[in-house]
């Protein structure tokens, strides 16, 4: 292995040593899971081109829950909603 190999890091493994465990969970369990918190805060984004698809992101004990749906998510109203243009998560 070369010196210049040897450095090079992926940065999606940076990302995720960084933001640390990501959680996928489905929009009813996501869902689920925002009745049981008090006052969460939620991150959520449109992307797409030929289809939208709705993201939504929430910090909980640690770790980082995700879901994915074609449509929006109801979500409590004792949510803090931030809208953001883009949600990158690791792979």
């Amino acid at each position: 292995m070369t010196v210049a190999s040897h450095n090079h890091r992926d940065p999606r493994i940076e990302a995720q040593k960084t933001i640390g465990p990501m959680v996928f969970l489905t929009p009813l369990d996501f869902k689920e899971l925002l009745h049981k918190m008090d006052k969460p805060l939620v991150i959520s984004s449109e992307q797409g081109v030929f289809r939208t698809r709705y993201l939504y992101l929430l910090n909980y004990r640690g770790f980082f829950f995700h879901c994915r749906d074609k449509n929006p998510l109801t979500l409590p109203t004792h949510c803090h909603v931030i809208k953001a243009k883009k949600i990158w998560i690791p792979h």
